[in-house]
């Protein structure tokens, strides 16, 4: 059970606040910033989470590609890693191997997405403010209503193989976010001045 998430169930009433489930932007994958980020205003820094938004869950090697737009993005914005991958020295190693690869910052909190201090501790070291800074993430319940819930712009990427998340700790629930999407987004379109 490394990939258990404690601090999701110290912040589980924030599935009572059903509009921090949704996304500010829904992207395919990261070639889409290309066309987004630029449209956005007072963008200053980019909190990338890794695990099946950069490189496919348990991989050693981001490819040439996204490698690529990494870096063209680090040259125009502060750039930095948030992930939930557990504190334990094969973790570690991978993510720094991650992080000499493409060259940004692996933020190392020992708080777990979607806990505020996480996303604080990045805030903190890219010197951005939630007010300037995106988070670009594949899960609902980490990324979007962590980002959602301190107030920055939050976009959803469709993961890169979800065949290989892990069952339990992934799929299970990623499947149950699908289902909650889904039903917030019903409602929103009925009767959208309940939810926002």
């Amino acid at each position: 059970m490394h990939l258990f998430n404690k601090d999701f169930f110290h912040n589980i009433n924030l599935l009572l606040k059903p509009k921090l489930l949704l996304p500010s932007y829904e992207i395919n994958d990261i070639n889409t910033l290309y066309d987004l980020l630029p449209n956005l205003k007072n963008v200053r820094g980019i909190i990338f989470d890794v695990d099946q938004t950069l490189i496919g869950f348990n991989r050693n090697t981001i490819d040439k590609n996204t490698e690529m737009i990494i870096h063209y993005f680090s040259s125009k914005y502060k750039c930095c890693f948030l992930s939930n991958y557990p504190n334990q020295t094969y973790a570690d190693i991978r993510l720094r191997n991650i992080e000499r690869q493409i060259g940004i910052p692996m933020i190392r909190s020992k708080y777990k997405k979607p806990d505020p201090l996480a996303f604080k501790e990045a805030l903190y070291a890219l010197g951005t403010n939630v007010n300037n800074t995106v988070v670009i993430g594949d899960r609902i319940l980490t990324d979007i209503i962590g980002a959602n819930n301190i107030g920055m712009i939050s976009i959803l990427v469709k993961p890169i193989n979800w065949k290989l998340d892990p069952v339990l700790m992934v799929t299970i629930p990623r499947i149950f976010e699908q289902i909650l999407v889904k039903i917030i987004k019903y409602f929103v379109n009925i009767n959208k001045n309940e939810i926002k």
